[in-house]
């Protein structure tokens, strides 16, 4: 506004309009490109935890099963009926074409290229094959994960009757189904995870996707500048398992296989999902070698315990390759394998789920020579100890029963002292424990390398109280006090 009486300068009036002209401008500019940029209100895709799961699904039959096309059709209709019937929608399955090029593909031929020709715009694509063996039925499917590119394992049910068809279809749906997760931030040993279709409602408890006790395997994907999937790694010996279901809020414990699975140094654009594991009916393949020299771990004795609680059973030894092949269904689940050395030194503990993969897994370990050599002299030591417990046990009773009679044979008393006499002391075996325990303590100081695991001062350990607890010269000392007394008694008393 100007005010009356005053003139508008000619320079003033040119740099208002240019200030006006360059705000239209910037407006127009702003204007122009929040229209063109996605809108995130506006957005339709869904949370993880509501997406459901889509799935193509090729299902064929030999022809000595005697079932032809028409009847495939039927039976596949009848199991769609059921998963939705106990899935609900978190399963899209849309059959594919089961006369094509993909029912031609053997099983144990897959390979994950060509499963991905078959994996567009699809989140799963599953392989299901049907054979005779014998006088029965029996389904055998694979998996193969369009997000990680990962291949599962075999899984196969027998098929009571041809009418279970669908039933035994659906059995084995659930059996080959690996869940997709994203993984959060990880501390104090557990980890966030949000599932795929986890939050979908399930007709049945049955057909969940994620529960209580559920087992994951995490999966890192590297990216391009683009965010497209580069590589993907997975990581190895490590899983994470279900302990608690709050909504969408789930929480994993983290079953470490190496020091720090879920890690976020690492140089490379990338991003940690999860994958759902399940046992399969493969054989579990190991190999044993040690870390420095890669030579084979020949000898050893491998245990399995169930997780996270569960008695502990040898399940086999490692032959001159260090190679161990453990039978399928050797376990029902999740287990820690043991390598041990010598009678109780463990090399490497490391969480396998049975049957995940059927390529062989190599498995490298430190391996400690000083503390075998350690635990094979406590061993020699317990041994002897063990022996003269046996013999004392022997001349208390022996004595014990001589003074237990009406006319004590204060003689055979004798005789039986003069042998405990003879025996290593009590002293004798304190001294040779403290003497090797002194020599590991030094060995490590000098070589700088752990001798005193915890499996070798257990032993040291149970040592100990194998001589607090049988070798007591107490005992001993009363039978010759008393053999004493009774020689300086006058005869007939």
């Amino acid at each position: 506004m100007v005010r009356q009486g005053s003139t508008l300068n000619p320079a003033n009036s040119r740099a208002v309009f240019r200030l006006v002209l360059t705000a239209l401008v910037f407006f127009a500019a702003s204007v122009q490109a929040f229209a063109q940029a996605p809108s995130t209100a506006d957005s339709t895709a869904p949370p993880i935890e509501l997406k459901p799961y889509k799935i193509r699904a090729f299902v064929t039959f030999d022809l000595s099963t005697r079932i032809d096309a028409k009847l495939r059709d039927v039976f596949i209709e009848d199991w769609l009926k059921i998963a939705q019937r106990f899935v609900g929608s978190a399963w899209r399955i849309t059959p594919g074409d089961s006369d094509g090029p993909a029912g031609l593909i053997a099983l144990d031929e897959l390979t994950p290229a060509m499963a991905r020709t078959h994996a567009a715009e699809v989140d799963k694509v599953w392989f299901i094959r049907g054979r005779v063996e014998g006088s029965s039925l029996i389904l055998a499917g694979r998996e193969f994960d369009s997000a990680t590119g990962w291949l599962g394992s075999r899984h196969e049910f027998a098929c009571p009757a041809t009418d279970d068809v669908p039933r035994s279809l659906f059995r084995l749906s659930l059996a080959v189904f690996a869940p997709l997760a994203e993984i959060g931030e990880s501390r104090a040993g557990s980890v966030m995870i949000r599932v795929q279709g986890g939050a979908l409602p399930s007709p049945s408890p049955v057909g969940s996707v994620v529960s209580l006790g559920s087992i994951f395997t995490p999966v890192r994907v590297f990216l391009n500048p683009d965010g497209s999937p580069l590589e993907v790694f997975r990581v190895p010996y490590s899983y994470l398992r279900v302990e608690m279901i709050d909504g969408n809020a789930i929480t994993c414990e983290i079953v470490r296989g190496v020091r720090d699975p879920l890690t976020r140094r690492v140089a490379r654009k990338n991003k940690m999902i999860a994958l759902g594991v399940k046992p399969a009916a493969a054989p579990t393949r190991l190999r044993f070698v040690q870390d420095a020299d890669k030579q084979p771990a020949s000898g050893y004795v491998v245990t399995a315990r169930p997780y996270p609680t569960g008695p502990s059973r040898e399940v086999g030894t490692t032959d001159r390759e260090g190679r161990i092949v453990l039978a399928p269904g050797f376990a029902p689940g999740l287990v820690r394998l043991r390598l041990i050395a010598g009678k109780a030194e463990p090399m490497v503990d490391v969480p396998v789920m049975p049957g995940e993969t059927p390529d062989e897994r190599v498995i490298p370990f430190v391996p400690r020579p000083k503390t075998i050599t350690l635990e094979s002299r406590l061993d020699a030591l317990k041994d002897s100890i063990i022996d003269v417990v046996a013999v004392r046990s022997r001349l208390e009773r022996r004595m014990k029963s001589r003074l237990d009679s009406d006319t004590p044979d204060w003689e055979d008393v004798a005789d039986s002292l003069k042998e405990y006499n003879t025996l290593p002391l009590r002293d004798t075996f304190v001294k040779k424990l403290e003497s090797l325990e002194k020599e590991a303590r030094a060995s490590e100081k000098s070589l700088k390398t752990i001798i005193m695991t915890r499996g070798a001062m257990a032993q040291v350990a149970d040592t100990r109280g194998l001589i607090d607890r049988y070798l007591d010269d107490d005992l001993f000392a009363a039978y010759a006090d008393a053999l004493n007394r009774a020689k300086g008694k006058p005869a007939g008393k």
